[in-house]
């Protein structure tokens, strides 16, 4: 933790391009997914849990699409900062910050022997997005420990953003391995 009178209010904002580049690549894992969903030819057919299963992981992609697209990340951290600070807790916030992060670390471990017990190729995919997930979360926090190593940059990408990056083509590559073998 940093004394309060360390001024380090946020995040310098998300540079646009890789931002813009992984919510692309998570739009065309969506498009992929959403692909394989119900069959418009066969309406009557009902939809089972291998459908299902790729319409979740398709909205799913979608809203993760959004998060980056639309820079709702930093928004919605500066929306609490200021939150945070109108209500004279700002200083306070280290616990729930800390529990936050607890809590994405603990749900990472926790899934893993779940995420084991899934076919093969849905691994990928489910480890990626289980990632960009919790890699989210913890940048959205923003412990001050942290942010001294994801706001590590090299040629303006930030490491929070190249890993983000990356499991995005993870789950791409994952998405079209699910596909060739269903």
């Amino acid at each position: 933790l940093q004394p309060p009178s360390d001024a380090s209010s946020s995040h310098p904002p998300a540079a646009y391009a890789p931002r813009f580049l992984t919510g692309l690549l998570l739009l065309v894992a969506m498009i992929a997914a959403w692909s394989v969903g119900p069959s418009t030819k066969a309406p009557d057919v009902r939809a089972g849990p291998e459908t299902r299963w790729w319409l979740a992981l398709a909205v799913l992609l979608a809203l993760a699409s959004l998060w980056e697209l639309f820079g709702l990340e930093n928004w919605l951290g500066e929306r609490a900062r200021a939150m945070a600070r109108a209500g004279d807790f700002y200083y306070s916030r280290a616990l729930v910050q800390k529990l936050v992060i607890s809590a994405a670390v603990a749900a990472m471990v926790l899934l893993l022997p779940f995420i084991q017990r899934t076919r093969s190729s849905n691994r990928l995919v489910l480890v990626a997005f289980a990632l960009y997930v919790a890699i989210s979360a913890v940048n959205l926090v923003s412990l001050h420990a942290i942010d001294k190593v994801a706001d590590l940059s090299w040629h303006g990408m930030s490491l929070v953003q190249a890993l983000k990056l990356g499991c995005s083509a993870m789950i791409v590559q994952g998405v079209r391995i699910m596909r060739r073998i269903d």
